[in-house]
């Protein structure tokens, strides 16, 4: 059953709980897209702490490979502020995602991405527009988990 923007599952399915042991079912206070829960964190943290406050949350960094993904998560920022989603790059300057796969579909707002290792990637809403900068991974910032619904 859908209420406003919290989708709650049927208690049968132990696969949907929220992994307490306790019957309740799981929730997900942000938004969704593509079979996914977006939601926002406040933070702020580096990315290395974002991506552990996802993981003890049974969840990921924010994956947005699309551009409905990439919708969902802006609706989440606020205007003018960043936050972290799940990709960042190494040496070669080469973007992957948390889950090691190759960032495919560009999100990149202009002038974006610089040419410097080490960075991570933020979603950008600068309302009207929005989309993926880089950010170096130790500065602080809000972030956004997803998992699947």
């Amino acid at each position: 059953m859908l209420v406003g923007c919290v989708q709650t599952f049927g208690l049968d399915d132990p696969e949907l709980e929220d992994g307490a042991g306790n019957g309740t079912p799981r929730t997900c206070t942000g938004t969704f897209a593509n079979g996914s829960c977006y939601e926002w964190n406040a933070g702020p943290v580096t990315w290395s702490a974002a991506r552990d406050r996802c993981a003890s949350q049974g969840s990921q960094l924010a994956k947005t490979e699309s551009a409905v993904a990439l919708t969902a998560v802006a609706s989440l920022v606020f205007p003018g502020d960043d936050a972290y989603i799940g990709a960042s790059n190494g040496n070669d300057l080469a973007y992957e995602w948390i889950d090691g796969t190759h960032v495919v579909f560009s999100g990149w707002l202009p002038f974006n991405p610089d040419d410097l290792a080490g960075q991570c990637m933020t979603v950008t809403n600068a309302a009207p527009a929005f989309g993926w900068e880089n950010t170096p991974c130790g500065v602080p910032l809000p972030f956004v988990c997803e998992r699947p619904i």
